[in-house]
């Protein structure tokens, strides 16, 4: 018998001094794990972040893009400013009359009772709850309105 619990304690320090190593290999694996899975989850929160303003900004441009298409055809061009909202986000669509520099340099500009339309720029801007904006613009013609 006392030759099995010599065997016994000779098992022990066979194992070379690692028993203590097994919680710190663990610990440190859970470290890696805790700061992989942290990176991804980071990773995954920017993504989400950057399709929300991907997909404002796309609905913002297709606003701006219909309303600048309807101006003229839905409601008369009527130098001044409108505004509205669609959802979330709010459109302002400016007319200002249009003028050409040169022509004007020149003193080729034809007399304002001559034309039957007039020259005049759209502008359309939508803006987001966030602060960001998308403008688009075009020059369009609308007809004279006799007095």
């Amino acid at each position: 018998m006392m030759r099995r619990f010599a065997h016994n304690r000779v098992a022990p320090s066979l194992s070379g001094g690692r028993d203590g190593f097994a919680l710190i290999e663990i610990v440190v694996a859970f470290a890696i794990l805790a700061l992989g899975i942290g990176t991804i989850l980071v990773g995954i929160t920017v993504a989400m972040r950057s399709d929300t303003q991907a997909r404002n900004s796309r609905v913002m441009n297709r606003i701006a893009q219909s309303r600048l298409e309807a101006a003229g055809i839905v409601s008369k061009l009527a130098v001044g400013q409108r505004q509205g909202q669609v959802g979330q986000f709010i459109w302002r669509e400016t007319v200002t009359r249009a003028t050409i520099e040169g022509e004007q340099r020149k003193g080729n500009v034809a007399k304002e009772a001559d034309s039957a339309v007039i020259p005049v720029w759209v502008e359309v801007m939508v803006s987001s709850p966030d602060g960001r904006e998308e403008r688009l613009s075009a020059l369009k013609l609308a007809p004279r309105i006799a007095p």
